[in-house]
């Protein structure tokens, strides 16, 4: 975790989160505060919302209010949802209210969702509505992770609402109709289940 290169230091936060280990969240919540590289940062956030470190809630607070790189702040938000505590609700509308970056925006509303808040899945609509193609695209990762990974209860009973901002998306953005029929397979057999 101190080599000098960025890859290397990626690699082995990656490599270490696959293996569930534990005892690096102390390093990776250090690497969360103080690499300079973004996409370690980014990818220290991932690592311990992968391994639900609550004791990591406070570094992830933190970059999801103040880190400079928008991947980062999106990561930290989606740990604190998977993480899943609502003492970081405060932080996600803190950093809801002002966050101008779009991708951010809907992983605060997916953690948001995900913990329960109201307006979270509202939240993700408007997104939806919102969104250029580049957006669109990670919109689609942003729904792709909630299906897969903890989904909110409220995605479900409001599926009828995000799907049709979806289809008005793929109307607008053909590039994500792929995606759009993938999501709606996952959340016909999440549905089903419940």
């Amino acid at each position: 975790l101190d080599d000098r290169e960025p890859l290397v230091r990626n690699a082995v936060i990656e490599a270490l989160s696959n293996l569930r280990y534990r005892p690096a969240v102390a390093r990776f919540c250090e690497r969360l505060r103080q690499d300079p590289d973004f996409v370690v940062r980014s990818s220290a956030a991932e690592a311990l919302g992968e391994l639900r470190a609550e004791e990591a809630l406070g570094s992830l607070a933190e970059a999801v209010t103040f880190d400079p790189a928008s991947p980062v702040r999106g990561c930290a938000a989606q740990a604190l949802g998977l993480i899943g505590r609502d003492e970081v609700l405060e932080a996600l509308d803190t950093q809801g209210s002002r966050e101008r970056d779009l991708c951010v925006l809907a992983e605060i509303h997916g953690a948001r969702a995900r913990l329960g808040a109201n307006g979270g899945v509202g939240g993700i609509i408007l997104c939806v509505r919102e969104a250029d193609e580049q957006q669109a695209l990670h919109l689609m990762g942003v729904l792709e992770d909630l299906l897969a990974r903890n989904t909110p209860p409220g995605l479900i009973a409001h599926w009828g609402e995000v799907f049709g901002a979806l289809s008005d998306l793929a109307a607008r953005h053909a590039i994500v109709r792929p995606h759009v029929a993938k999501v709606e397979g996952m959340a016909e057999r999440q549905a089903a289940r419940s």
